[in-house]
């Protein structure tokens, strides 16, 4: 075995030395080492993203030791482990379709853990015991789970553009490969909307999220998405029937571009539910499409969102 392909097992199993023998140590090698080490936590899974920082020792004669300092100590990484295990035995042992495996992971992680703004818990320990976590406690705990599911999952690390600050930050999230498809989900952005849409981005190809997050270019190679949208998966009736309650927040519904598209939807009085494009001036859109039809301008309410994924505003409008 190389000393690469050593150094990602040995990350792989969380140890904590690693000793190499190469044939010969100078200053080029040792550069090209710690070179590589920056980037072996991409290829090494699981606890690859937990490595904290290393430490190398190394002689002429070719003998190297590298000390790994993990973020979570072995007795804290093994709670973990055994919390995932019985995570399994508990409350997926009986579950025999891997999509129903697929939301209950999910909405478990998303409603459990909030986001840590403080950016103090970065751990999946301290993400289990704090209920708080930055986005690295989110992703490694989710992937965890789907592997004890036996759904096959891979870790992204990048970049992501916050859609309504447009702030940019390192952040990382999972692909999901399950029933022949490849899906995006970000459930650290999920439990951020979670009061407005709790699935905004679960599920989603890579053209949903192309504009807010930006792939490390030093990871192995990674799945493309399904040219599918989910929700058209959930409309064919193939998934589980308890997606369908899924729908509403992962379809956009109906997109009206003009305000005539509004006249032709509003029937009197009644609650009605829609999309414009994002950016555009919702009360103008409204104002245009009831003023023909001479409904009470005074007497309507609405609840809106930016829906960023599918680049809309959603609407919900009610007329009395």
């Amino acid at each position: 075995m190389d000393w690469q392909n050593k150094i990602k097992e040995a990350l792989s199993k969380r140890e904590e030395l690693i000793e190499l023998k190469v044939p010969k140590v100078n200053d080029h090698f040792i550069q090209k080492l710690q070179d590589y080490l920056q980037i072996a936590a991409f290829h090494s899974g699981y606890f690859g993203y937990l490595v904290q920082n290393s430490k190398t020792q190394y002689s002429s004669n070719g003998d190297i030791k590298i000390k790994i300092n993990y973020q979570e100590s072995k007795e804290e990484s093994i709670s973990v482990v055994q919390f995932a295990n019985t995570f399994m035995q508990n409350r997926l042992a009986k579950i025999s379709n891997e999509w129903e495996k697929l939301l209950l992971i999910h909405d478990f992680l998303r409603d459990k853990i909030s986001y840590d703004a403080s950016h103090s818990h970065k751990t999946p320990f301290l993400a289990l015991k704090t209920g708080k976590s930055v986005c690295l406690g989110f992703a490694l705990l989710f992937g965890l789970l789907l592997k004890q599911a036996g759904i096959k999952q891979c870790y992204v690390s990048g970049v992501a553009r916050d859609p309504h600050t447009r702030t940019k930050d390192n952040h990382i999230w999972n692909k999901v490969m399950i029933g022949g498809l490849v899906y995006t989900i970000d459930l650290t952005w999920d439990s951020c909307t979670k009061a407005t849409n709790p699935y905004s981005y679960f599920c989603v190809m890579d053209k949903q999220v192309i504009i807010s997050h930006f792939t490390e270019p030093n990871l192995p190679p990674i799945p493309k998405s399904s040219d599918i949208p989910f929700y058209q998966l959930i409309a064919a009736g193939k998934l589980p029937k308890i997606y369908n309650r899924l729908y509403p927040y992962v379809s956009p519904g109906k997109l009206l571009k003009y305000p005539e598209d509004l006249r032709d939807l509003l029937k009197g009085p009644g609650e009605y539910e829609f999309s414009i494009p994002k950016g555009g001036n919702l009360k103008q859109f409204i104002k245009s499409a009831t003023s023909r039809n001479r409904e009470n301008l005074s007497s309507y309410h609405t609840n809106s969102y930016d829906d960023s994924v599918h680049g809309v505003q959603r609407v919900k409008l009610t007329l009395k």
